[in-house]
């Protein structure tokens, strides 16, 4: 997975959406699914490119630098 190196960097998600890549986490589990259901997956936290607004979380394969 190249998502580390971007960290910093703007980047767009697979569904078009640019932002600032401010973390990858590996094994991050949804605390929203019970414990039975849960499942270990990568993920990547996107910044807006400008001034404010909520951050979004995605699959870092889907990452491609800009």
């Amino acid at each position: 997975m190249a998502a580390p190196n971007y960290i910093g960097r703007r980047v767009r998600d697979s569904r078009g959406r640019e932002g600032i890549l401010r973390a990858v986490m590996r094994d991050w589990e949804n605390p929203a699914v019970l414990p039975p259901d849960r499942k270990k997956q990568d993920v990547a936290f996107l910044g807006p490119v400008k001034g404010g607004g909520k951050e979004w979380m995605v699959d870092p394969k889907g990452l491609t630098p800009l």
